[in-house]
This record gives C-alpha cells, structure tokens and sequence, in this order.
C-alpha cells in the first residue's frame, strides 16, 4: 500500500525545506514544479504551446525557455498566468500520476508530492494526507527578496498571484507554521512523519 503525502503552501513559506526533512528519512519526493519544469524543454508539444502564446521573445540564446521572464509576464497577467496553467497543468497532472502508479509497482510505502498548487490544481484528490505550510506575508516578502532578489513589487505580485484561501482550510489538513526558526519546522515535520509511521503501522497489525 502507497500513503502519498501533499505537501503545499504559499512561495517561500519553507514548503521546500519540510520536503528536505521527509527525504532526509528515506521518503520519495516528487516535484510538481520539477514535473513543469521538464514540460518546458526545446521541442515538446508544450514549449511550442509556450512559445505560440507567448511569443519567441521569451527564449534564451541557446533556445530555451526563459523562465525568469516567463515568470515576470504571467504575474503581470492573471489572463496570461492562467493559460501557462491551462497549459502546463494536465501534464503535471497526468506525471503525478504516473509517478504514483510507479512507486506502487514499486511497492514503496510513503510517497511526498510538494506542489504549491495542489488545491488550485484539483491535484489535492490524489493525495491520502496534505500538509500546509504557512508562515506571515512579512516572512514571505523577506525572503523573496532577500533570498531570490526579487523587488518589492515583484515579490507583492507572486504572493498575490496565488490563492491564499485554500490555505487556510479546515478538516484533515495537517498544518505547519514556519514563523519560527529551522528547528522548529524540523521538529513539526518529524512529529508528522512518525504520525504517518505509526497509522502504516497500525494498518499491518
């Protein structure tokens, strides 16, 4: 039996380190922004989606995908942020799956998909537990630009692009607050992956 774990939040609220302690105890980590990433290589059917929507003045030399500048069109551009997504997500989707059908064969215990978006996504179906992680827009904006050298306004404009709401849900959501240092997130993250050792546990006896 596979239990997947969700692991999503708001950009820089510390979901990439909780996924860094879950592999750190011999879990399997998917990407979602990996999965995307890899959609957007020179000759697949979605670079040259990319490319017909958006134009060829978003390549690099070498023909590439800038993502950097991709990243400040559609952020500028709900409209435009939301057909990239029409775009790129039913192949995120479809590699989840995919990346879960595997692991099964594999018969692997525990799989972790981070993805910022895995409510926005409807991908949150797939997954048997989600963790949020959440931390204060302050935070956020520090790290944005402090740690990715973002401006201001461009920081103000990734966290706004995203739908705060579905990460303030209620149910069997597991929450994570990251407002206080690494030790702490650490330490939430390990009292979740015993949580899960423990109902693997109880589902064998």
């Amino acid at each position: 039996m596979l239990f997947t774990v969700g692991i999503t939040g708001g950009i820089c609220t510390g979901k990439s380190e909780v996924t860094k302690t879950c592999q750190a105890s011999g879990y399997s980590v998917v990407y979602a922004d990996e999965l995307g990433h890899n959609a957007y290589h020179v000759g697949t059917n979605i670079y040259l989606e990319i490319i017909e929507r958006f134009s060829t003045n978003i390549l690099l030399d070498n023909h590439e995908i800038n993502r950097s500048a991709l990243g400040d069109i559609v952020f500028s551009d709900e409209t435009k942020l939301k057909k990239l997504q029409q775009i790129v997500w039913p192949y995120i989707k479809s590699e989840i799956k995919r990346k879960i059908n595997l692991h099964k064969v594999n018969k692997e215990k525990v799989l972790i998909i981070e993805a910022a978006v895995l409510f926005e996504a409807g991908w949150d179906c797939y997954m048997d537990e989600i963790w949020v992680v959440r931390c204060s827009k302050d935070l956020q904006m520090e790290r944005l630009t402090k740690e990715r050298g973002l401006s201001t306004e461009a920081a103000l404009k990734r966290i706004s692009a995203q739908d705060i709401s579905q990460f303030n849900k209620t149910g069997s959501y597991k929450m994570i607050e990251n407002s206080q240092d690494l030790s702490k997130l650490r330490d939430r993250t390990i009292e979740l992956i015993n949580s899960i050792e423990n109902k693997l546990n109880e589902s064998f006896n």
